[in-house]
């Protein structure tokens, strides 16, 4: 499963044809600009670039938010309004590869696209954020692979989320196997492909490396 991570870090940006690319950025200051809790990843998440704040998620910084799959994904629906935005889904993979990444994704509903942000968080901070528009068939696409992989509403267990966690209009749902290990290899296969193709039409807009000096 490490494969997913390494392969979606690894892929070449390039813009969806017909669609505006320029991250989405707010018209005043962030509500909540110095907060590391869930309302601030929320902001990270839901504003595609990065900000002043986004090296502060990690594990040096007391108070940081670490990614809870369910807690995140319903929670994004009740946040995104303070933003005016039609947040239409989000998915969260992980914890998966060496560094026990998450993959957070967030499809916006934009005039003429589906913008996508995409926030990759390891462990130790947030290394990535990419943003950019797709078209509704991309969007629609990758989504129905997502219901597809999620059919359960419980989770797989009282002390796991599973590798897969989707949210629609706040409806949570989630895979039945984690990030390594699954009874139908096919699963992983058909999540890293999804994966890959809706990254094609992003752009990077936060990269981590080398390490945010403090």
């Amino acid at each position: 499963m490490s494969r997913v991570v390494f392969t979606v870090l690894a892929l070449a940006a390039a813009t969806a044809a017909g669609c505006r690319t320029a991250p989405v950025r707010p018209s005043s200051p962030l509500p909540y600009h110095d907060d590391i809790s869930l309302r601030g990843f929320a902001e990270e998440v839901l504003l595609g670039y990065g900000t002043p704040r986004t090296h502060r998620f990690d594990d040096y910084s007391k108070g940081s938010y670490h990614v809870r799959s369910r807690e995140l994904a319903g929670g994004l629906f009740l946040i995104a309004p303070t933003y005016k935005l039609r947040l239409q889904a989000v998915t969260v993979v992980g914890p998966s590869g060496p560094l026990w990444a998450f993959d957070v994704i967030a499809l916006l509903l934009d005039e003429q696209c589906t913008r996508v942000n995409w926030v990759v968080m390891p462990h130790a901070r947030i290394t990535m954020k990419r943003s950019g528009c797709v078209s509704p068939q991309s969007a629609s696409s990758f989504l129905a692979d997502m219901r597809e992989l999620t059919p359960s509403r419980e989770p797989v267990a009282p002390d796991a989320d599973g590798c897969v966690v989707v949210s629609e209009a706040g409806e949570l749902r989630s895979s039945r196997f984690e990030c390594y290990s699954s009874h139908n290899p096919s699963d992983l296969d058909r999540l890293r492909d999804a994966l890959d193709r809706l990254s094609k039409g992003l752009t990077v807009t936060y990269m981590a490396y080398p390490p945010v000096e403090r």
